[in-house]
C-alpha cells in the first residue's frame, strides 16, 4: 500500500478539490467513477507490476533497443498535457528525443491540451481518435506514393 501511495499517489497533486484518489485518469467524472467502480480496474498495484512497468519504460527508451527498430517505421506518440504519469507531456516528449538520437526518421509526439491519462476517454475524444485516424493515413498515403 505504501509504494502505491508512493508511486500512484503522488498522480492527484496537480488536481484539487479530489473527488476520487483516481482523479488523475480523466477530467470526466463518469469516467472516473467507472474506473474506480469497475473490479478489473482501480485496485492496488502489487510490487511486481510497479516493477515491471517501471523496467518496461526503461527498456522502451535504451537506445540499443531503438535502433533495433527499423529507422524508417513512423512512430506517434500521444498524451494528455495533464497527464501526471507522463509528468505533463514531458516524459513523452523525452522519448521522442531518445527515438530521434536511436535514429527514427519519422517521429510525431503529440500533446493533447487539458487532457489527463486517459486520453481516449476524455472530453472531445472524437478530436483525438479522429487525429490518429488521420495521422495514420497519412503514413499509408506516404508509403504507397514511394513504393
Amino acid at each position: 500500500k505504501w509504494l502505491n501511495q508512493l508511486m500512484i499517489g503522488q498522480f492527484n497533486k496537480s488536481f484539487k478539490p479530489l473527488r476520487t484518489q483516481s482523479d488523475w485518469i480523466s477530467s470526466v467524472e463518469e469516467q472516473v467513477d467507472a474506473y474506480v467502480n469497475d473490479p478489473y480496474s482501480g485496485f492496488l498495484v502489487s510490487n511486481q507490476l510497479i516493477y515491471t512497468v517501471t523496467q518496461s519504460m526503461i527498456q522502451t527508451a535504451r537506445i540499443p533497443n531503438i535502433k533495433s527498430i527499423h529507422p524508417s517505421v513512423p512512430i506517434l506518440l500521444v498524451a494528455g498535457k495533464e497527464d501526471a504519469f507522463g509528468h505533463n507531456g514531458k516524459g513523452v516528449r523525452q522519448l521522442g528525443q531518445k527515438f530521434k538520437q536511436g535514429g527514427i526518421h519519422h517521429i510525431t509526439v503529440q500533446l493533447y491540451a487539458y487532457k489527463r491519462h486517459e486520453i481516449l476517454f476524455e472530453k472531445d475524444y472524437e478530436y483525438v481518435w479522429k487525429h490518429m485516424l488521420d495521422w495514420i493515413s497519412r503514413q499509408i498515403i506516404t508509403k504507397n506514393k514511394s513504393e
